[in-house]
């Protein structure tokens, strides 16, 4: 996604403002732009990569600046594995470069957020790689300490540099990740640091608010860097993108919203259309069913806030397709009774965002169309109804401390080599492996349904299954218990007429009966 430049911005406010104000109330409903001070999205190469693009009216003021006497590596092409948004900035810790964000702790406030996506190549040549820090301290600070000897760093988050108050994780190389720093203060003297990896709090720390201070940010080097002396600095070897900067500190939903939406490949100023459910009855597709008095459509979200207050009796009157939905609190649960034939909803890549609510969600038909996370507050549960007949040619992601239970049929794969579930699943409908290649699934399985491995492709399943609707393996298909370690389970019985193989380390039980005309391998050095 390209972001306009700062002259399309400044014309567009003084043609319309009263257009501008629109289009950005609305987005506001998905994500808040409130207290957005600083946004590089690097889509531009050479030095207006650099530029702030940030709707706020300050943003000129902190367009960032080089460091460093070598030339930058602007990128060229897209963005690595998809995750993030079109270009990124190219950082080498062999050459002396990095970048300088010239926003303080006095422009920010006590209550501020700090938020990127990075991505560490393994070909670096230290240990110590920073993603941020302050220019003149480590007040705050993100980046590696040490390496395990393998793929993994371990990473710090600090709250002030006094006392060495810091969160410590472990993330693998060559793969991207997102990090949020909400700093917030909790009495008269002391802030909390709220460290967010990947969408999900890590952890929290409190230091003193008074030590929370510094000059300015550097991106991509640790502090004290400047001109001609990155020589021996602590530099960041890989990319960076999507660096964002907010004046107040983003809540739990706003944090994942932030991730979620560069997952999906979206900026964080995207503007999307967000409708608010207007009523608690009514036909989905129709336009007074909603605040906006559009009907959405494949590129628009949903929201059901609290103005929908009980369940009502709601339907989607046709297929419907949307970019995500999200359900905030109110007084009812949230049930989509789309029972009539071909009256589907489908799910884009933004997904179901449940996690701030105090409310369930049912709908008796639901699809997906792109790879996606379903969010899921604790205690709360996604019903996805006996109607349902999802077919993952992409990748579902529960994350969350609450519920999805299946009531349909769910299959991953359709016959060729793409499909994939994470997380935990109650299944009390049948869950469907059908993929045509070796692939790894490991999806913990609970409930009261089946599951079938289909087709002529081999699942390695390192997950664990406690279902109780029992577990086939057609003619064609090899379903593989473990992969050679301490994981992968599937209990209760077993009707094999493929190949089952368990390849587990150490003594392994397999309680349940096994029938059926195939064969049974005892793979490694596990005894079963």
């Amino acid at each position: 996604m390209k972001s306009l430049d700062r002259a399309c911005k400044l014309t567009f406010v003084g043609l319309s403002a009263t257009l501008l104000w629109l289009s950005t109330s609305v987005a506001a409903d998905v994500l808040d732009q409130i207290g957005l001070e600083v946004y590089y999205d690097f889509e531009h190469t050479g030095e207006a990569g650099l530029t702030n693009q940030a709707l706020s009216p300050t943003a000129e003021a902190f367009d960032a600046i080089r460091i460093g006497s070598d030339p930058f590596s602007w990128p060229a092409g897209p963005g690595l594995s998809g995750e993030v948004v079109g270009n990124a900035l190219r950082l080498d810790d062999t050459q002396e470069n990095a970048v300088l964000v010239p926003i303080s702790s006095d422009d920010l406030g006590t209550s501020f957020t700090l938020s990127t996506w990075h991505y560490l190549d393994s070909a670096t040549g230290t240990s110590r790689n920073f993603v941020f820090e302050g220019s003149n301290n480590f007040n705050v600070s993100w980046g590696t300490v040490a390496n395990d000897g393998s793929n993994e760093d371990v990473y710090r988050a600090y709250v002030t540099a006094a006392g060495g108050l810091f969160i410590s994780v472990s993330l693998p190389r060559d793969q991207w990740h997102h990090v949020v720093h909400v700093f917030t203060p909790i009495n008269a003297t002391e802030s909390e640091l709220s460290l967010y990896v990947n969408g999900l709090l890590r952890d929290t720390r409190v230091g003193d608010t008074a030590n929370l201070v510094f000059d300015a940010l550097n991106v991509g080097i640790h502090r004290n860097a400047s001109d001609g002396d990155l020589q021996f600095a602590r530099k960041w070897h890989g990319w960076i993108d999507e660096v964002n900067i907010w004046s107040r500190a983003l809540d739990e939903r706003d944090a994942f919203t932030v991730y979620n939406f560069g997952r999906a490949g979206l900026g964080i100023t995207a503007n999307i259309l967000a409708h608010t459910k207007a009523d608690d009855l009514g036909d989905l597709a129709l336009g007074t069913s909603w605040e906006s008095g559009i009907a959405p459509d494949s590129n628009d979200y949903l929201i059901f806030d609290g103005t929908f207050t009980e369940t009502g009796d709601l339907d989607t009157g046709a297929a419907m397709s949307v970019l995500g939905l999200r359900v905030a609190d109110g007084a009812g649960d949230v049930v989509i009774n789309n029972t009539t034939a071909g009256e589907y909803l489908e799910i884009g890549a933004l997904g179901v965002d449940m996690v701030v609510t105090d409310r369930d969600l049912s709908i008796a038909n639901v699809r997906t169309s792109a790879d996606q996370i379903w969010n899921i507050a604790d205690g709360r549960t996604f019903t996805v109804g006996a109607l349902s007949e999802l077919v993952l040619n992409h990748d579902l992601t529960f994350m969350g401390a609450g519920t999805v239970a299946l009531d349909g049929t769910l299959r991953i794969g359709d016959g060729g080599t793409s499909g994939a579930v994470h997380g935990a699943l109650q299944n009390n409908g049948v869950l469907e492996f059908n993929r045509s290649d070796v692939n790894t699934q490991a999806v913990d399985i609970t409930g009261t349904g089946s599951v079938h491995q289909l087709g002529s492709g081999t699942t390695i399943y390192i997950g664990t299954a406690t279902h109780t609707g029992g577990t086939t393996v057609s003619a064609e298909g090899t379903l593989q218990i473990g992969a050679g370690g301490t994981s992968g389970s599937v209990a209760g019985s077993i009707e094999n007429n493929g190949t089952l193989v368990f390849y587990r380390e150490g003594e392994v039980t397999q309680s349940g009966v096994i029938s059926g005309t195939g064969n049974v391998v005892q793979q490694g050095s596990g005894t079963l």
